[in-house]
């Protein structure tokens, strides 16, 4: 019955455990976060001079959503419903699945794959030959011109500048010359489809198609300087040509205007379910965003915990660390560690308020007979008989005061020390056999003969 009791008592004598750790591996959590930092400092200098080296150019691809990239437009097509795709092929795979082609010249695209140090492609004369077959089958071709070419020369010299076709191509394209003055904020437009809901549109090239040498071709939006957008039909196609492409870049499609008329050149007269390609053979996906960059925000935070993991995972394998907690030295157990094992035990059952009462009844007991009274008499008749005199009167306070910590659902430490004291004390002071040991006493075994 009071085994228990004796557990609690030895926690209670030493309920303070020390715990020697091993201190924190500061020099080699170092090296690690170090090598780790070179590592994350390297491929950020590497991403940001690649960066720097094409952030100067103007791609005019779909797939680039910086200030010189057509991703806005893609986007605002999408969004009004218009059925949009990148069109990655040489234009000689062009077939009647593609209703509109939207073809954005570059010299800034040949320069940036000639830094990369890869191959500079262009048209040849049979993609101009299918351009044509398609746009006189009824596609709608819409070619931007470059707003990097600086002297008045030859369209089709200045279309195909980086190509292997001839000088004059299939498609009939009309003469481009740099006009001397022209009215950047001050563009005439013509009523047609392409300018409804259009009032001014902000243009910066300076590039036109002069009023004498434009004789077949309809002006969508003008000034004094020459024809910004035009266009003319071939077959039951008909072909746009627009000599300002920052007309539709992101940075631009901010204004009203300019986005209305990016949306009308586009979509104007076109068929439901139709879809509308960017020509992306010969930029966008080769010198644009990188996979890294294209990538949604959380994959990207995903792919950088996951790769931090496994460093750390490598790290912890290679780099020998010490354990947490530093073993004895001496690994011989003692019967000290047993009982101090077993009273955290019963602690954390909460065995001392059994401990308690189990002394209190113990104590009962051992006065009850050695005052001559039965077995079950209460503390209060107890100390009733030993109250007489200041020695009887120490006791019964005693015996109380043991009575009432038994009662406590939760005795802390200190009380159950408390009531341990009172039992020892007042059995050694009243048994009548002398023996002070918490526990009935065993009779010794008689050997027979």
């Amino acid at each position: 019955m009071v085994r228990g009791a004796r557990c609690v008592l030895g926690i209670a004598a030493a309920h303070r455990v020390v715990k020697q750790t091993r201190a924190f591996p500061a020099a080699e959590a170092a090296i690690v976060v170090a090598v780790f930092a070179c590592f994350v400092f390297l491929g950020l200098l590497n991403e940001g001079r690649r960066q720097s080296a094409t952030a100067a150019f103007d791609s005019y691809s779909s797939f680039d959503y910086r200030p010189g990239g057509y991703r806005a437009w893609s986007e605002l097509l999408r969004r009004e419903g218009v059925s949009t795709q990148p069109f990655e092929r040489r234009p000689a795979y062009l077939n009647g699945a593609v209703a509109v082609l939207i073809v954005a010249n570059s010299s800034s695209d040949a320069v940036a794959l000639a830094q990369a140090g890869k191959s500079v492609g262009g048209f040849a004369a049979g993609d101009y030959a299918q351009l044509r077959n398609w746009v006189a089958a009824g596609g709608r071709l819409v070619w931007l011109l470059d707003g990097s070419a600086a002297e008045p020369q030859n369209s089709s010299r200045l279309l195909s500048r980086n190509t292997s076709a001839d000088e004059t191509t299939p498609l009939g394209f009309p003469p481009v010359a740099r006009a001397h003055s022209h009215g950047r904020e001050s563009l005439g437009l013509v009523p047609s489809a392409f300018t409804e809901g259009v009032t001014t549109i902000a243009a910066q090239s300076a590039l036109r198609i002069p009023f004498d040498e434009s004789a077949r071709v309809t002006p969508i939006a003008a000034d004094s300087g020459g024809v910004l957008a035009g266009w003319y039909q071939i077959g039951k196609g008909s072909v746009l040509v627009i000599t300002d492409e920052s007309l539709f870049q992101n940075s631009r499609l901010r204004l009203a205007g300019n986005a209305r008329f990016a949306y009308n050149i586009a979509a104007a007269g076109l068929r439901p379910g139709a879809t509308v390609a960017f020509d992306e053979w010969s930029h966008g996906f080769q010198n644009g965003d990188t996979w890294w960059t294209i990538l949604p925000r959380n994959v990207r935070f995903g792919l950088v915990l996951a790769i931090g993991t496994i460093v750390l995972w490598l790290a912890g394998g290679l780099i020998r660390f010490g354990p947490a907690i530093r073993p004895p030295a001496d690994t011989e157990r003692s019967s000290d560690e047993y009982l101090t094992s077993v009273a955290w035990l019963m602690q954390r059952g909460d065995a001392a308020r059994k401990a308690v009462r189990d002394l209190a009844e113990l104590c009962r007991q051992d006065l009850a007979h050695a005052l001559g009274l039965p077995a079950g008499t209460t503390a209060t008749a107890l100390a009733l008989r030993l109250d007489g005199g200041e020695r009887g009167e120490r006791a019964a306070l005693a015996l109380m005061e043991l009575d009432r910590i038994s009662g406590y659902e939760k005795p802390s430490a200190s009380e159950l020390i408390r009531a341990a004291d009172i039992c020892i004390s007042l059995r050694k002071e009243h048994a009548s056999h002398g023996h002070t040991r918490l526990g009935a006493r065993r009779p010794h075994l008689r050997r027979s003969a």
